[in-house]
This record gives C-alpha cells, sequence and structure tokens, in this order.
C-alpha cells in the first residue's frame, strides 16, 4: 500500500478468490466453538491452503507479467511482487 501512496506503480491482486474465502471460512470455523474440537485438523487443512494459496500466486506471475507487457501496460519485462506477511514463509522456505 505505501508504494500504490507514494510511487505511481500499477497494481493487481493476483491471490486465487476461492482459495482466499476457504482459507477465511476455516479460520473463523478453527476460532469458533464448533471447530476447537478439531484443531490439529483444522491447523493441518489451514496450513495446506496458505501453501496452495502461494503456489498458485507464484505460479501466475509469469503469465500476468506478459498480460500486462502484451497490453502495453507496462514497458520492460520488469515487475514487482510484494507478498502478504502470511504468505512469507512458503515462499522462503527450501
Amino acid at each position: 500500500m505505501l508504494l500504490k501512496e507514494n510511487h505511481s506503480l500499477r497494481l493487481r491482486q493476483i491471490e486465487d478468490e476461492a482459495l482466499y474465502q476457504a482459507t477465511n471460512h476455516l479460520l473463523k470455523l478453527a476460532s469458533s466453538p464448533e471447530g476447537s474440537g478439531n484443531d490439529s485438523l483444522l491447523t493441518s487443512e489451514l496450513k495446506y491452503l496458505h501453501e496452495k494459496k502461494t503456489a498458485v500466486m507464484l505460479q501466475k506471475i509469469p503469465q500476468i507479467v506478459n498480460d500486462e507487457l502484451r497490453q502495453g501496460n507496462i514497458k520492460s519485462k520488469k515487475a514487482i511482487f510484494t507478498i502478504g506477511m502470511a504468505h512469507l514463509y512458503e515462499s522462503l522456505r527450501p
């Protein structure tokens, strides 16, 4: 958000909406009384969804950069990919 506010950058959200919604649903379930008995199952599923969301985002980057180039929105094959802290661990993990 700081980059957008201080520089004329073109931004595009690439997170998969369905995975985002599924993760939010599980987070709400985990914090509810109904989910309290399934902690290890919910934790495992949340970890899987976070990893999948990150993988899908990383796979989308080249195509999005190519699309933006083809449409004339960017002039060189350079782009900045920013990632939320929730995805950082999956992105840097070996």
